[in-house]
């Protein structure tokens, strides 16, 4: 069978809940893309692994055989590699979000509290 397109999932944020999109949004959004042929791996630190976690549990079950939760698993050199190899990119406003746009990686940034006047994505296709 054909290779699954890979969409990465930053779903972590330093400053904890506040800046991070709920869980549930990103499920929804993992078990869309899983349906239309895509692959979703998620991203991040240790901390953030419980937050994958939940979004893996959040799937129906036929779909979790298509997210991987990468978070607390790869060191940082692992991850900009794994990224570079993503189709596109989900993230809060994170670091990973910041690797996403250097590797000029089609990318969603999502901003809670925090704004992109103040901690923009640095890309030459970055629009606000």
């Amino acid at each position: 069978p054909a290779e699954r397109p890979l969409i990465g999932f930053c779903p972590g944020a330093e400053f904890g809940p506040a800046k991070r999109w709920p869980h549930y949004h990103y499920a929804a959004l993992a078990q869309q893309l899983i349906a239309e042929g895509n692959q979703v791996v998620l991203f991040g630190s240790a901390k953030d692994r419980e937050c994958g976690e939940e979004i893996i549990a959040a799937l129906p079950a036929e779909a979790r055989r298509y997210c991987r939760n990468l978070a607390g698993e790869t060191q940082l050199e692992q991850a900009v590699i794994l990224i570079a190899r993503c189709d596109a990119v989900v993230s809060n406003d994170s670091g990973l979000m910041h690797i996403a746009a250097a590797l000029n990686r089609p990318l969603v940034a999502l901003y809670g509290p925090s704004s992109p006047d103040f901690t923009p994505p640095l890309s030459k296709t970055f629009e606000t």
